[in-house]
């Protein structure tokens, strides 16, 4: 007792204090109470700052403020926090303002002192002189004590459910200040969390609205420690967020809906926590905490510009708040709304994709292209054609489309380039060598070109077509009409997409004042999220055409027809018709997604006490949560199934006029007249993209919708109390024993069109729920079949307090938590964790943890129906095109060479011979006489397993924090934590080429062709070739993460011109030195561009009277991806007569972002204006080729780099 009494009486009579300790490691020293003897509290108002801010400091402010004495015993104000306090007010109502929604109250002595106490306090103690004040003063201290000793308040901080009367942990934890970010200019929760350095690794963010992503368009979900989205566990005030998104199945909370001008702050831990809090939180948990207890009215706009002209935000919110003595209610509301960015905002995409290629010494190659023949445009930027044909089968290729005007006898169509079968043939003979006709215009109509770069004319390259003899190539295809990655109508697209947000939120709760001191709660949420990404000419579309259709060119039997090869032979074999496959784009086919996502989420519960157990301090808390979201998205494309019967159905009817059938829906029954679509008519072959005419479009355009259900009950209860005191030094043990059950529920389909996958060259998505369900019903869309599973969870917690206040030994605590998880899908599992502080001397702290985590499966994984798409895969069963060779030219037929069989080179060969063969293909002669290139487009469907297992996951970390205890003049802390992580199990979908590889290249097989893996690969029945391959979910994986956290923060007060300027900088980095992920073979990521290996942020903030000042500095390591990930040297066409490849490396890069502050209390109470500049020196990152980095137009995106340039933003809030 008078150790406590001496430790008050200092704090009450200190000068100086330190502010506080180190808030990242959940440490808070015990605040100063006082700054001055005591003096009479003033009556008149007088002008008061004070920033949001902890309750402790925000009461210091005002003592340093009034001068006011301010007593407050022992940790009374821990865990509390204020809003800011501007304006004019005496120092009582300033204090009664601080003190709203905590729970406590103050005492006015006749002296003028001010003591903060719980509500149960003791009374105002009257004073007749001096003397009396300072005989009486101990005994007031002691009272204090007493109060404090009875009832100190306590916290729960994220990582543990213990309730503790202080910010202590063994668990590295972040914060994130909301008030902070909205200062500089984040309105975004996405962008907020964002700028913890944990965020690593590829992050969904808003700028892949043009990519297919588990939580479907518009979506941004948390992803520490680059682990995936799925491995972090995203809560709001402590309890978990269900999933949200639209498409297939989501698989993460959405961060864009949550309201942003509602955050107090966003606690980030960074260790698993799956004994606290269940399955996901293997990387770590992102605790976001909503403001509460606040009195009045509160209003905020913010309003920011890009200095570009894209992504202007507008952000209005409004919250009001009640607070009376036994609880409390807020309501808030907000709308966001950020305009799009397209890509011509962007120094780096307004151009085009460029071709960015360096040589082996590292150096770039800046010639720009040079595999184009003379008569192209020299150009930095990469070919993405366009407005051409392809002739399968014949001696053409691609012809281009050059309206009134040939060199090949088609109308409207040009060639670039003769056949590659040698250098002799300049235009003189045929295919068979027969002389042409010296009398014909295309004889002697060629030149050779090294477009191959190098430095011999062979066979290898390529013979131009130049008619009029002037010594260039008649087509310019690097032109915008031909090369679409030229065209102004792409630069129209969507590089960050438009969004709109609006959301509510209630929040409160009523103390029933019984004996169990039972308080009833209340949170509801509701947010809405809208948008669209516009790709023009994103989507290509290549139909092919039947050589009967009247409108195609080459088909000589109608009107109009030509003889496509006459120009290479001559006699019966020039008189071939062809199919003709336009390759364009079309405007309004795949190139606008709509989509708009809602989730509302209420929670209701009571907690209180467990009068049962006497003075062993028990409670408990019990609620209920329910949240379901719903997502619409919309796509409009071209209906596969008309356009198909039209072109092949079109004939010329007796007026001349093209006609075709009705067209009717197999499945439907509907009928609807056809309109004959001629994919070769001008107004299909325009810059960029072509325009399908009105009738068509009316016919083809169909719309694809995906609506996506996602349901979460939870319901929990928990007790938390003393067990008993250990008998060696009197401390409690607690334990917190709870129960959880959650069930989750995925209902997510289609209508027809996205089912079926009747859209053309787009993937088919048969949404998400039961297996009794892949049945179609009549009508537009597919049978709803809402699908979920249960988890059950039982789990414990303790701590142990095992010696504190010894010499050498301030504090040695270890806690201990356990958890049993049972699934409805599969068996339970344990999971464990064990987590020690020991704190040698108060200044020093040395802390570590221990513990498995798991992650069950989740609806996506589970209950996703069919997704199909098509990727490239290479098939080991065909010989490579290297290794045929041909017998001899006309001969028509190859040979197989196996010296030039890139199987027969890696020694692979044997193993994939004798798999093919357990397939019925040979090896060495399938394809030998084919055209097939060596990788080819193949059907791929996706699917979730029921089968599937939980991951598991061992994670351990350790460090220390060191806090200066020399000086009171300021406060400086240090944090480093080394974090380890291992999941195993992990569930990955193999991809299209790892399960040919594991079926037909197995080094580790007993036996070639047979297994798990061969069983999902189906071939065609007649050419033999890949048709069909099954990618569903397995537990497969193993992946791995090691990194370093560091944080250090100095805060100190100076006096100038008799006012306080204050000063704090916060350092923030983490070095990721590990990052492996093992499906097939092991890949350590750490390094590449987009997984940096140093992480930074730096904030200084000063304030000093009515303004703030806050300059923000984020780094990202320059990074280059490791050589087994690169393409390899080869001597490209843009660097002759040597060897290059595409560049992969980042510079480093720093953005800094500044803001000022100004709280004009003698003009307008209550009111702050803020004015910032983000990325003042608008700072761009290191451009990169989109080969080897995932990139948009060069720009790596996913990484953190800022994508809107530099900024200017303002915002304005004002209570009432």
């Amino acid at each position: 007792m008078e150790d406590n009494k001496s430790n008050a009486l200092a704090h009450i009579y200190a000068k100086t204090l330190k502010a506080s300790r180190l808030a990242l490691i959940g440490t808070a020293s015990v605040m100063a109470m006082t700054l001055s003897t005591p003096v009479s509290a003033q009556e008149f108002a007088e002008k008061i700052s004070i920033d949001a801010q902890s309750l402790d400091l925000a009461i210091l402010s005002l003592s340093r403020q009034t001068g006011v004495t301010i007593l407050i015993g022992g940790d009374v104000a821990k865990g509390k926090r204020v809003t800011a306090l501007q304006g004019n007010y005496t120092p009582q109502d300033a204090l009664q303002h601080l003190l709203m929604g905590s729970g406590l109250t103050t005492r006015l002595n006749d002296d003028g002192t001010y003591v903060v106490v719980r509500k149960t306090g003791f009374q105002k103690i009257s004073y007749n002189t001096e003397a009396d004040y300072q005989e009486n003063l101990s005994s007031e201290v002691e009272k204090v004590v007493e109060e404090d000793e009875g009832g100190i308040e306590e916290v729960v901080i994220t990582g543990s459910r213990i309730r503790r009367s202080e910010f202590n942990s063994a668990s590295p934890i972040q914060v994130i200040s909301g008030d902070i970010s909205r200062e500089m200019g984040i309105f975004d929760t996405a962008d907020m969390l964002r700028q913890s350095t944990v965020s690593n690794g590829i992050q969904v963010d808003n700028s892949m609205g043009g990519f297919v992503l588990d939580n479907g368009p518009g979506a941004a979900t948390a992803d520490f420690r680059g682990l995936g989205a799925g491995r972090t566990l995203v809560m709001i005030n402590g309890r978990r967020v269900a999933p949200a998104g639209v498409g297939g199945a989501p698989v993460a909370p959405d961060l864009n809906l949550i309201p942003n001008i509602m955050i107090d702050r966003i606690e980030a831990l960074l260790d698993g926590a799956s004994t606290v809090y269940g399955s996901d939180a293997v990387a770590g948990v992102a605790n976001i905490i909503l403001r509460k207890d606040f009195d009045g009215l509160d209003v905020e706009g913010n309003f920011s510009v890009p200095q570009s002209g894209g992504g202007k935000t507008y952000n209005v919110g409004a919250m009001w708040g009640k607070t009376f003595d036994r609880g409390f209610i807020s309501i808030g509301g907000e709308y966001y709304e950020r305009e799009v960015v397209k890509l011509k905002h962007n120094r780096i995409t307004r151009e085009c994709d460029e071709v960015l290629y360096e040589y082996e010494d590292g150096s770039p190659v800046n010639n720009g292209r040079l595999d184009l023949a003379p008569g192209t445009t020299p150009t930095k930027c990469g070919l993405d054609t366009t407005n051409r044909i392809f002739l399968g089968g014949s001696y053409l290729g691609n012809i281009w489309y050059s309206p009134g005007s040939t060199n090949i006898g088609v109308p409207n169509f040009s060639e670039t380039v003769l056949p590659s079968w040698g250098v002799n043939y300049l235009g003189t003979v045929d295919y068979y060598g027969n002389p042409l006709d010296p009398n014909s215009p295309y004889y002697n109509t060629a030149f050779p070109f090294d477009d191959n770069n190098d430095g011999v004319i062979d066979g290898q390259d390529s013979v131009y077509i130049d008619s009029d003899g002037d010594g260039l190539s008649d087509v310019d295809i690097n032109s915008p009409y031909f090369n679409k990655n030229l065209s102004p109508i792409v630069r129209e697209g969507d590089f960050v997409s438009n969004q709109k947000r609006w959301s509510v939120y209630l929040n409160g709760e009523y103390n029933l004042g019984d004996a169990s001191d039972s308080t009833v709660y209340v949170e509801a949420m509701f947010a809405k999220r809208s948008g669209q990404n516009y790709s023009p000419a994103g989507a290509q579309f290549f139909p092919d055409v039947p050589f009967e259709n009247p409108t195609n060119p080459c088909n000589f039997t109608v009107p109009g027809g030509s003889q496509c090869q006459n120009i290479f032979l001559s006699g019966f074999a020039a008189n071939q018709i062809f199919d003709a496959t336009p390759i364009i784009s079309i405007q309004g086919d795949r190139d606008l997604d709509k989509y708009s996502v809602n989730q509302y989420r209420v929670v209701g519960g009571v907690r209180g006490d467990i009068t049962a157990f006497g003075d062993k301090d028990w409670k408990y808390d019990v609620y209920g949560a329910f949240s379901r979201s719903k997502g619409t998205n919309t796509t409009q494309g071209v209906h596969d199934g008309r356009l198909m019967h039209s072109l092949n159905t079109t004939t010329i009817d007796g007026s001349g006029a093209l006609s075709c059938p009705d067209f009717t829906d197999e499945r439907t029954g509907e009928t609807m007249a056809c309109v004959p679509v001629d994919m070769f008519a001008s107004n299909i072959y325009q810059p960029g993209a072509g325009k399908f005419s009105d009738a068509e479009e009316e016919y083809l355009f169909v719309d694809r919708v995906l609506n996506t259900t996602v349901k979460q009950t939870m319901i929990s209860a928990v007790a938390n109390g003393e067990l008993f005191d250990l008998p060696w030094n009197d401390t409690a043990v607690p334990l917190v024993v709870g129960y959880e059950h959650r069930r989750d529920t995925i209902d997510s389909y289609g209508n027809d069109v996205a089912s079926l996958g009747l859209l053309s060259f787009f993937f088919s998505d048969q949404g998400a729920g039961g297996n009794d369900c892949d049945g179609l019903v009549p009508g537009e869309v597919m049978s709803s079949c809402p699908t979920g599973a249960n988890l059950n969870e039982f789990f414990a917690e303790t701590e142990l307090q095992l010696v504190r206040g010894k010499p050498m030994v301030e504090e040695l605590t270890v806690t201990g938590s356990a958890r049993y998880s049972k699934h409805s899908l599969y068996d339970g599992a344990w999971t464990y964790a064990v987590k020690g502080v020991y704190r040698p001397v108060d200044w020093l702290t040395f802390r570590g943890t221990y513990g498995t985590s798991y992650r069950a499966p989740n609806a996506r994984e589970l209950f996703l129906r069919q997704q199909t798409g098509f990727p490239t895969v290479s098939d080991p069963c065909q010989v490579p095109t290297s290794a045929r060779q041909s017998a001899g030219p006309g001969s028509g037929t190859n040979i197989y060479d196996p010296s030039k069989d890139s199987r027969v080179d890696n020694g692979s060969i044997d193993r994939i011979v004798e798999a093919c063969a357990a397939q019925g293909i040979d090896a060495l002669t399938h394809n030998l006489q084919e055209t097939t290139q060596d990788s080819y487009s193949v059907e791929s469907a996706s699917g979730g397993a029921t089968t599937l297992s939980e991951e598991t996951s061992r994670a351990f970390s350790y460090g220390f924090v060191f806090e200066q205890p020399w000086s009171e003049a300021f406060d400086l802390s240090f944090s480093v934590t080394y974090s380890d992580i291992e999941i195993t199990n992990s569930i990955e979908q193999p991809g299209a080429q790892l399960t040919v590889n594991r079926c037909f290249n197995n080094v580790n097989a007993e036996v070639q062709g047979q297994g798990y893996f061969c069983d999902q690969i189906a071939r065609d029945e007649v050419t033999g070739n890949l048709d069909l391959i099954q990618n569903k979910f397995l537990n497969i994986g193993l992946i791995t993460y090691k990194g370093y956290d560091f944080n250090m923060l100095f805060k100190s007060d100076f006096e100038v011109n008799a006012k306080t300027l204050g000063m704090s900088l916060d350092i923030r980095a983490t070095n990721s030195i590990e990052q492996i992920t093992q499906v097939d073979t092991p890949y350590d990521a750490a390094g590449d561009p987009t997984n940096p290996k140093w992480r930074a942020t730096g904030l200084l903030r000063m304030t000093y009277g009515d303004f703030g000042f806050n300059w923000q500095t984020r780094w990202i390591q320059g990074s280059t991806l490791q050589e087994n990930a690169r393409t390899d040297f080869t001597a490209h066409n843009t660097c002759p007569n040597s060897l290059c490849r595409p560049t992969a490396s980042t510079n480093n890069y720093d953005v800094h972002n500044i803001s000022i502050t100004w709280t004009p209390v003698d003009l307008v109470a209550d009111m702050r204006v803020v004015m910032g500049i983000n990325n003042v020196f608008d700072t761009m990152p290191t451009a990169v080729d989109g080969t080897d980095v995932f990139a948009v137009r060069n720009f790596p995106v996913g990484v953190g780099y800022d994508v809107y340039g530099r900024t200017f933003q303002v915002s304005i809030s004002k209570k009432f």
